[in-house]
């Protein structure tokens, strides 16, 4: 697969916004201390929980285009190498090969 999973992000997302709402809509109904430090633990639990996903993601999905940045290069190195000089039995004269080469 390639870059972030755009399914598995859209669930974390929902799955996170979901305790979010859950947890506000009980915010009103709790009387004690302990039950909204219970409830804020619980919640930044979820939050980081929520982070390192998103960011572990992120990391994978600069990984994946690191190699495939670094593929591209070696790819457009040996692409500019290949080519031949008509006097070589290619099809390119030697300007062409100089202006190709330049723009790599």
């Amino acid at each position: 697969s390639s870059g972030i999973n755009a399914e598995y992000g859209a669930a974390l997302g929902k799955k996170f916004k979901k305790l979010v709402a859950e947890c506000e809509k009980s915010l009103t109904k709790l009387e004690k201390t302990a039950q909204l430090q219970s409830l804020q633990a619980k919640v930044t639990a979820a939050y980081e929980e929520h982070m390192k996903q998103i960011k572990l993601e992120l990391s994978t999905f600069r990984n994946k285009m690191e190699i495939k940045l670094n593929d591209l290069r070696e790819s457009n190195q040996h692409f500019g190498l290949a080519f031949k000089p008509f006097a070589k039995g290619g099809n390119f004269g030697p300007d062409e090969i100089e202006n190709i080469q330049k723009e790599d």
